[in-house]
């Protein structure tokens, strides 16, 4: 579980993050590196964040095509 402490020292539990909005974030800054180094066009870029894969099979399936 994730906390917070408030500026007054009260301890705040935060609730869990869905597992696919963790893959989703990953996903994009991977992206926005790989687009930053040039290792790929903003275009592409673009067209793989409009990707959807169907189905689960595994903790990196988005990245699989």
């Amino acid at each position: 579980m994730r906390a917070i402490f408030l500026p007054d020292g009260t301890f705040v539990p935060l609730p869990a993050v869905p597992e696919a909005l963790h893959l989703e974030g990953f996903r994009r800054a991977v992206l926005a590196f790989l687009a930053g180094e040039h290792a790929l066009s903003e275009e592409l870029r673009s067209r793989m964040l409009g990707w959807h894969r169907e189905g689960r099979q595994g903790p990196l399936s988005w990245w699989v095509l």
